[in-house]
């Protein structure tokens, strides 16, 4: 095998492709279209809920008083628009692409919530936040004139329903592309090597 190496470098030819095993490649793209529709069809249904909750909150956000009303039903659009863009499942030209090239994208799509996502989740989550907020204290008002106390409880309780979603979501995440994901990086670790 050395002796081959020498000789193609010696002769300033390349080396051929590595040998992949066909059927490993194909059953290794079946699973990653299977993993994309179901992760579209899940969440397609999730922008239809959005969508739902939007206009449940501006049916009852009419009156004057229900700015924060309003205020989650543009994160909820927001999240929908969101989604929407994020579902684009892979297009059949990226099946046709050279295999390594094809499998760094459908690793980087099944990446949880990568910086860039993040970008845009956590200004979503922080106008469902003050407009949950700006709810929730005209709801408590009526119990307690102690504005900042329901203002700090209401962000703590936020927070910690954010952080625990985060690592939640994650936890499934991986339970369910975590393995698709290690099989990816040992199919491109196998490819480098030969």
């Amino acid at each position: 095998m050395k002796n081959e190496s020498n000789t193609y470098q010696s002769q300033g030819a390349q080396q051929p492709q590595p040998e992949i095993p066909e059927d490993a490649y194909q059953l290794l793209t079946g699973r990653i279209r299977e993993a994309e529709s179901e992760r579209r069809k899940k969440l397609l249904l999730t922008i239809i809920f959005l969508i739902f909750l939007t206009l449940l909150y501006l049916s009852l956000g009419r009156s004057q008083s229900s700015a924060g009303l309003r205020l989650i039903a543009a994160g909820c659009m927001a999240g929908a628009i969101f989604l929407f863009v994020r579902t684009r499942p892979l297009r059949d030209h990226h099946y046709l692409m050279p295999i390594t090239q094809f499998l760094k994208e459908a690793d980087k799509r099944l990446q949880y919530l990568p910086w860039q996502d993040l970008l845009i989740v956590i200004p979503i989550l922080i106008l469902l936040g003050i407009g949950g907020g700006m709810h929730a204290s005209l709801r408590l008002m009526k119990y307690t004139n102690h504005l900042n106390e329901v203002v700090l409880a209401w962000s703590l309780i936020y927070l910690l329903v954010c952080i625990f979603g985060y690592y939640a979501g994650k936890k499934n995440w991986n339970r369910k592309y975590g393995q698709l994901r290690s099989d990816i990086t040992q199919f491109l670790m196998h490819m480098n090597e030969e």
